[in-house]
């Protein structure tokens, strides 16, 4: 299902002035990720089988952060007379256009989780993707594995160890016997 996702995105992606953004591109092809299947302007995979997900797909308008910088490039070249330079702005473009297949790879993991949290909305009711969430937390999985190990959960909670020099107080407790030693703070309550 990723695949296609990456696919159909890679495919049907313009720009602002409505031509393609990605599948056009042969330096983009060649950065999109191995187990991506491509498609035929039909909607078929070049394995020959129909893609639900890749018929009559609408276009979708990809709008990166450097849209506005190329403009004002091509622009500044323009009004300094470097017009030859101009054409290069869409070589930056096409690298950008490959960039931004690269991600796919790059960020799969974080793309999966939102895809798969994006079905669920739409599928599932809210308890079962809470669940579904919290399966995924790494935050709580964390959390849970210093609750099991019994050391690691008493090290959290035991008192810091300071250290102390020139003979300073320690709040609630005495004072240590040399300058350099180290004292416990007092336990409170268990």
């Amino acid at each position: 299902m990723y695949a296609d996702f990456v696919a159909w995105v890679t495919n049907n992606a313009v720009v602002s002035d409505g031509r393609p953004a990605l599948a056009s591109s042969s330096s983009a092809a060649a950065g999109a990720p191995a187990s991506v299947k491509t498609a035929d302007a039909g909607g078929r995979s070049k394995a020959g089988a129909p893609s639900a997900a890749l018929r009559a797909p609408p276009a979708i308008k990809l709008e990166s952060r450097f849209v506005e910088a190329y403009a004002q490039l091509e622009e500044a070249l323009r009004s300094a007379g470097y017009d030859s330079a101009v054409a290069s702005v869409g070589a930056l473009k096409d690298a950008t256009a490959a960039e931004l297949v690269a991600d796919f790879s790059r960020h799969e993991p974080a793309l999966r989780k939102a895809l798969d949290d994006a079905i669920r909305q739409r599928l599932q009711p809210d308890s079962d993707r809470m669940v579904a969430a919290l399966e995924n937390d790494e935050a709580l999985r964390v959390a849970l594995d210093v609750v099991r190990n019994g050391d690691r959960y008493a090290s959290v909670l035991r008192p810091p160890t300071v250290t102390f020099a020139g003979g300073e107080g320690v709040s609630g407790g005495g004072k240590p016997a040399a300058e350099g030693q180290i004292a416990r703070l007092p336990e409170g309550p268990r």
